[in-house]
């Protein structure tokens, strides 16, 4: 079973396969932290309303803004 997960430690989110038994990664999770992100702006900028991503990183900070979706017609 895949699954996503934001770890405590790292605040990052995580994607893969768990041990369902031991409820721990297998050796495969990947780090989908800007695309879940991405993911969840396009699917809120539905509702009409702006979206604003904010992360730093160490060397840099970054801003992304999702374009709001054409309305009917247009």
């Amino acid at each position: 079973m895949i699954r996503i997960m934001n770890s405590p430690l790292t605040n990052t989110i995580f994607a893969g396969q768990v041990n369902t038994k031991t409820n721990t990664w297998k050796p495969n999770k990947s780090n989908v932290t800007l695309d879940a992100l991405v993911a969840v702006a396009q699917h809120v900028s539905n509702f009409g309303k702006p979206v604003k991503i904010m992360f730093k990183q160490i060397a840099k900070e970054a801003t992304y803004w999702m374009p709001m979706p054409p309305k009917a017609g247009e």
